[in-house]
């Protein structure tokens, strides 16, 4: 298999500084599909956004290999890249740009010729796969059209998800009389409700087998520091890799929240913006394939679980699994890293 490393990067540093937030992954879709039209492919954009060829038409079963456009920094975000010891450095570098790039190399390797896969072979560059995203891109390709396996391009090398991290998300927007501090008080704040909120959320003992957790990642409201808060709003996130775990937490969870509410005397309005399903499917043929093949290139592969595209096609029953190709470190934060050089063995998982 041919590969040039300055093509690599060329490509890599290209797909980095098309920023794609998730809604927003217009600009990245575009450049893939260029990319693809121009190896001969014909690509289609899908009324969501997502990016979908058919790379090798073959009898037998249909083959769905999936690399996210989105990465989770906003628009605005520097996307320069600075090369420290040999390692490319940016925000989002890795996560999902260096999969999305090994995708493509592969998809091109395919196109001339040099990898010649005996599958009926689609790829999907999707939208949504990140935060709020709650997976709709991929989910409206496997409700869309039947596959009968999919492979998800996303993360570290020997690094192999067999089983879904399933998630619930709420928005919990608090509102109460407020007023002034002095004046008003001790009328209902809602900043004080939600701050009880998470502080008896955080007291809630999480199962460790299997493995379940509850996190407040954003509280916003009130309106200076000498008013009663008539507003507030948090967003919850719990995760478990076992729906009856999951479905205890959200119900325990639930119900705190509106108790807390009640006593605070403070109106409360519950919005679900994220189900992303748990568990597993079928897979034990693509991981053991998986398995096989990573361990050709003298790395161990780790078998974890994980909360990815593949998520969606495990609550379809479709037999799935993620797969990871680069070596990095950092997702989701400025100092991401990547060392280019592990490309070599990505392109070939």
């Amino acid at each position: 298999m041919a590969f040039d490393l300055q093509e690599a990067k060329e490509l890599l540093i290209k797909i980095t500084q098309t920023a794609a937030p998730t809604f927003q992954e217009q600009k990245r879709a575009g450049f893939v599909f260029d990319y693809l039209s121009d190896l001969g492919f014909k690509p289609k954009i899908d009324q969501v956004g997502n990016v979908i060829c058919h790379l090798v038409e073959y009898k037998g079963p249909k083959v769905l290999f999936a690399s996210h456009l989105d990465t989770v920094f906003p628009i605005e975000t520097d996307l320069s890249i600075q090369e420290i010891d040999g390692k490319l450095v940016a925000p989002g570098i890795g996560d999902n740009s260096s999969s999305l790039t090994i995708a493509l190399l592969y998809a091109q390797e395919i196109a001339n010729g040099n990898i010649k896969p005996k599958l009926n072979l689609f790829f999907t560059a999707n939208c949504g796969e990140e935060g709020l995203g709650d997976l709709f891109g991929i989910k409206e390709i496997l409700n869309t059209e039947e596959f009968d396996y999919f492979i998800a391009v996303d993360g570290y090398l020997d690094m192999i998800i067999d089983r879904a991290v399933g998630s619930k998300r709420y928005k919990l927007n608090f509102s109460a009389e407020g007023g002034h501090s002095w004046g008003d008080y001790p009328s209902p704040s809602a900043v004080h409700a939600v701050s009880e909120v998470a502080y008896r959320l955080s007291k809630i003992r999480m199962s460790s087998k299997p493995k379940t957790s509850i996190n407040i990642g954003q509280i916003s409201g009130g309106t200076s520091i000498n008013t009663i808060a008539q507003h507030a709003e948090c967003n919850l996130d719990m995760r478990s890799t076992d729906p009856k775990a999951l479905q205890r937490i959200e119900n325990t969870a639930l119900a705190l929240i509106k108790q807390t509410a009640k006593e605070h005397k403070v109106d409360l309005q519950i919005e679900k913006i994220g189900d992303r399903p748990c568990g597993s499917s079928d897979n034990i043929k693509l991981v053991e394939i998986a398995q096989k093949v990573v361990r050709r290139y003298r790395l161990e592969p780790s078998l974890i679980a994980g909360s990815t595209d593949a998520n969606a096609a495990f609550a379809l029953g479709i037999p799935a699994i993620t797969i990871g190709v680069y070596i990095g470190a950092n997702a989701h934060r400025k100092t991401e890293w990547v060392d280019l050089s592990s490309f070599r063995t990505g392109i070939k998982v």
